[in-house]
């Protein structure tokens, strides 16, 4: 929106575009480096949307108020079912420590926790 705020009408459709076509065709032959390249941005795209709303609705949890964070893998478990997701830990670590404010112990703790892989 930055870019359509300054006046760069063109500069702002062209990344609009380009954000577009990430979702546009879910899972393109990966037989190019192009087509490795797509499906990567649709995982991380993906994941990271399911990862932030599911920190959002555990916030917003518990009648009005929020869950205390220690219950966060009492209350979340992420099950990987396949191999599409396998960048779902590594990026819910990312948005606990950048975007929640936690240290790397307390985040590998409740990570660890609240996957489903291997119990």
């Amino acid at each position: 929106m930055s870019n359509f705020n300054d006046g760069q009408y063109e500069a702002a459709a062209h990344f609009h575009s380009r954000a577009r076509q990430i979702c546009a065709v879910l899972y393109p032959r990966d037989a190019t480096e192009s087509g490795k390249l797509l499906r990567l941005k649709q995982q991380f795209f993906l994941c990271n949307a399911s990862l932030q709303n599911i920190i959002f609705r555990f916030k917003e949890r518990k009648d009005g108020g929020s869950w205390q964070w220690f219950e966060f893998p009492t209350k979340v478990v992420v099950q990987l079912n396949d191999t599409h997701p396998t960048l779902a830990f590594p990026e819910l670590m990312r948005l606990l420590m950048n975007d929640e404010g936690f240290g790397w112990d307390e985040v590998w703790d409740m990570t660890s926790k609240a996957s489903s892989v291997g119990s």
